[in-house]
């Protein structure tokens, strides 16, 4: 299967890092979160950061609640930090509440310098 449009990936110092552009996270959602699951999965890591500043166009309450869905059933088994644009941002935090409820360890950033210093303390972890 091919990947979608948008998704790359980056590994550093035992974590990745995932930045997604276009529309694909919203309109081809299920094939964009098996992509960053076979990322993961390609070796192991302290934790996953997604960096969505770079997705265009709106998310409907339905988009943001799948989303929580497939973060739940694919990425579960990894810590995850969501950086977004603050007008990307549900107040509501929908997608994060139904992540977490379905065990996913999920937060969610607007500030990048805060999103990589909650990187860093997983790349700092078991560092010698």
């Amino acid at each position: 299967m091919n990947n979608p449009h948008g998704v790359q990936s980056e590994y550093v110092s035992g974590c990745l890092i995932v930045r997604i552009t276009g529309r694909d996270f919203i309109t081809q959602k299920e094939a964009t979160f098996k992509a960053v699951a076979n990322a993961v999965s390609e070796q192991p890591i302290k934790a996953l950061l997604v960096d969505l500043r770079g997705v265009v166009g709106s998310y409907s309450f339905m988009d943001r609640y799948q989303i929580g869905e497939l973060t739940a059933r694919h990425l579960a088994d990894v810590p995850i930090a969501a950086l977004c644009l603050e007008v990307q941002l549900d107040r509501q935090r929908i997608a994060q509440l139904v992540a977490v409820n379905r065990g996913a360890d999920v937060e969610v950033f607007i500030d990048e310098t805060a999103a990589y210093a909650w990187l860093k303390k997983y790349q700092e972890a078991g560092s010698s």
